[in-house]
């Protein structure tokens, strides 16, 4: 089973290994650290990486909506395209970095963090965004099952661009969401699968911030239905 093959690489199961860490980080304090600076709660929480992935998206993002802005009175198609091109990478990371680095904390607080090696919230915005769609499958273990989709998003994409297609778009935007929240359960069943395994090891603490997580994907759904909304308007719009 997946799942029980993502528990068994556990590297931190042995009895002897501490999982939480003697001062862990504050939830709320990394929560605002990642709303005042692109990711400032990765950085807080000890994921270097993550925060340094964060940070680079986020800057690509809003780079890519301001020079579309600047360009726009211009060359307005080009600037269209650089300001959607920007959202839609700077929205849903900065909502995932918001609800990781609250999320993480509490994970790292209570000692599930360090049951597996893959993170949930990784996993499904890696599906989630265009250029790296199939990515989150290949990040949870399911390295066959990410590259043909990498493959089929890749092929399909270029068709639906080139050729017009807004409705193969709209279509592929509710794909991904699809493959995103998949990917996100296949990683969280294998965490509370090892959580349940090592409860007796775990450390409960009071957390009130399951509605972090809850806003920030509903927000994230809400933007990707809306864009495949888009996509499939100005299929039946001639363009102005």
């Amino acid at each position: 089973m997946f799942e029980e093959r993502l528990v068994s690489s556990c590297p931190f199961c042995h009895p002897d290994v501490h999982l939480v860490p003697n001062r862990p980080p504050r939830p709320w304090v990394s929560f605002l650290l990642s709303l005042l600076i692109f990711g400032g709660g990765q950085f807080y929480n000890g994921r270097k990486a993550r925060g340094i992935l964060t940070f680079f998206g986020l800057a690509a993002g809003t780079f890519s909506t301001w020079y579309g802005i600047v360009e726009f009175p211009g060359n307005r198609e080009s600037g269209i395209g650089l300001i959607m091109a920007g959202l839609v990478l700077a929205i849903p990371v900065w909502l995932f970095s918001l609800a990781d680095a609250y999320e993480d904390a509490v994970e790292i607080g209570t000692g599930v963090a360090a049951l597996t090696e893959r993170n949930p919230r990784v996993a499904a915005l890696l599906n989630l965004l265009p250029r790296t769609w199939g990515f989150g499958y290949i990040y949870a273990g399911e390295v066959r099952m990410g590259v043909l989709l990498f493959a089929a998003g890749f092929v399909l994409t270029i068709w639906a661009t080139r050729s017009g297609l807004g409705v193969l778009a709209s279509f592929l935007t509710l794909v991904q969401l699809a493959t995103s929240a998949h990917a996100y359960a296949m990683t969280r069943r294998a965490q509370k699968l090892a959580a349940a395994k090592h409860r007796a090891r775990l450390r409960e603490i009071p957390s009130r911030g399951p509605w972090v997580f809850r806003i920030a994907a509903g927000l994230i759904v809400l933007f990707e239905l809306a864009l495949a909304a888009l996509h499939g308007l100005a299929a039946f719009t001639p363009a102005l």
